[in-house]
């Protein structure tokens, strides 16, 4: 599973470490060409997370998400699942916490996933191994950190 943080200027997913270069980009003489079409690339646009969850054709998520809207539309596609659907009316507060948290510039973000496997492992009294053999767990801290740097940019005018 990939870690990764988004620049705050352009919302690009960035391997750990790695220097956004969108600031470059802004400096680039009239001439130069950065596209396919020999353009340069000045669009302001951002590239939606592919862990922001995504139904009816592909829309994202709006935040902060209703819980019961977004699991009508989970069984709509999915059908029903009680399990799947008590997961999530626990899950979506958290996210919407990270999504304010990042609105307010605060911090705590992003989630680190091998400590907060550690950290459940631990609250859940199950061994480490059977925590980090579970797929779903990742998926959801990162979901949550998605949520806060979606916040971070709506914050800093780069969505809407």
């Amino acid at each position: 599973m990939s870690y990764y943080h988004v620049c705050p200027h352009c919302g690009a997913h960035l391997d750990p470490g790695e220097v956004c270069d969108c600031r470059e980009k802004e400096k680039t003489p009239a001439g130069a060409a950065n596209t396919d079409e020999g353009k340069v690339d000045t669009s302001d646009q951002t590239v939606p997370s592919p862990m922001i969850p995504r139904f009816e054709g592909g829309r994202k998520v709006e935040y902060p998400i209703d819980a019961e809207k977004y699991i009508s539309a989970m069984r709509q596609e999915f059908g029903e699942n009680k399990a799947a659907e008590e997961a999530h009316r626990a899950i979506i507060p958290v996210v919407n916490e990270a999504y304010a948290a990042g609105l307010h510039g605060e911090g705590g973000y992003p989630l680190e996933v091998g400590a907060e496997l550690q950290a459940f492992a631990e609250a859940s009294g199950r061994p480490i191994e059977y925590v980090q053999a579970n797929k779903l767990l990742p998926r959801l801290i990162q979901w949550t950190n998605s949520a806060y740097d979606t916040g971070r940019l709506v914050m800093g005018g780069r969505l809407q």
